[in-house]
């Protein structure tokens, strides 16, 4: 196992991976990069591997080993694990999950297998070549209970145009400017609706993650009815730098929740493990947010 800027030999790498994928510490990140492991770096997944099991026995493939996303599994065996506790205590079964922005469908995965397929998702993936490594997922690990959506969740119904990156290296986005930060340079035409069209049509959520790079805000936008009339929980990518690129403030990105009746939550970073649910708090200043992390919505 070799891969561009490891110093370390395969027969300690391989072990090592193992391991990483099973323990979480905080500052785990800055020692796999002082080995070699970072995730900045393309060439991170050896040649000649496609997929690679996880969390809960999770297996994802991919189209492309410099993908992001495909890089984070590869070296930790799971991603945002905060996410994964908030769905795990959200959700009940019987419920409707919507995972906004699925990408390879990991998080849509983890529900099915940690509710039994007793949680009906729907996933949430506008960009083809993802959609299409989205359905082999979920056919990979016969998850049955995941409908996939090949539709852009967005403020308005109808094409618009979507940014993504030829290279696979990054996730895509409906915002220009964010594209543009991240070399995202292959603008396409997706088909978008609104959370509140697509819930007339095909029946309400009573969780969403939103994830979409920076185009959250246009979800919540395109589903206020919903959101204001009925109780639906949500955890919601909040990223600082995203937000500026969109002209949006952190004060002004949590009052558009606030002004449906929710509450901004998050949970304490560990020292060792996964987050806790018990740790969950209320946000009251904005300055003890990082830049960028997952927050739990309720009302």
């Amino acid at each position: 196992m070799t891969s561009k800027g490891l110093r370390l030999p395969p027969r300690v790498a391989a072990p090592l991976l193992r391991v990483s994928r099973r323990v979480q510490f905080r500052g785990k990140g800055r020692i796999l990069r002082a080995l070699g492991f970072s995730l900045d770096n393309q060439a991170l997944v050896p040649p000649g591997i496609d997929r690679v099991r996880c969390a809960d026995g999770i297996t994802i493939a991919t189209h492309d080993v410099t993908d992001v996303m495909f890089r984070e599994l590869w070296l930790h065996g799971h991603y945002q694990d905060d996410v994964l506790v908030a769905l795990e205590h959200l959700l009940s079964p019987g419920q409707v999950f919507w995972d906004i922005g699925a990408n390879y469908g990991f998080m849509s995965l983890w529900v099915d297998r940690t509710f039994r397929g007793r949680v009906r998702t729907v996933a949430f993936e506008p960009a083809p070549v993802v959609a299409r490594t989205l359905r082999e997922n979920l056919a990979l690990n016969r998850a049955n209970s995941v409908v996939v959506e090949e539709l852009c969740l967005s403020d308005r119904e109808g094409p618009v145009t979507f940014y993504t990156a030829s290279d696979h290296t990054w996730n895509a986005t409906l915002i220009a400017s964010f594209a543009r930060r991240y070399g995202e340079n292959d603008a396409i035409e997706v088909m978008a609706t609104t959370m509140d069209g697509y819930a007339r049509a095909k029946g309400r959520p009573d969780v969403i993650k939103v994830d979409v790079e920076g185009a959250e805000h246009l979800v919540i936008a395109g589903g206020e009815t919903l959101l204001r009339d009925h109780p639906v929980s949500i955890v919601a990518e909040f990223n600082e730098l995203a937000l500026r690129d969109v002209g949006l403030s952190p004060e002004r990105y949590l009052a558009i929740f606030a002004d449906l009746g929710y509450r901004a939550f998050r949970m304490r970073p560990p020292l060792v493990g996964w987050h806790r649910w018990g740790t969950l708090h209320e946000v009251r200043d904005l300055r003890s947010l990082p830049p960028l992390c997952n927050l739990v919505f309720r009302k």
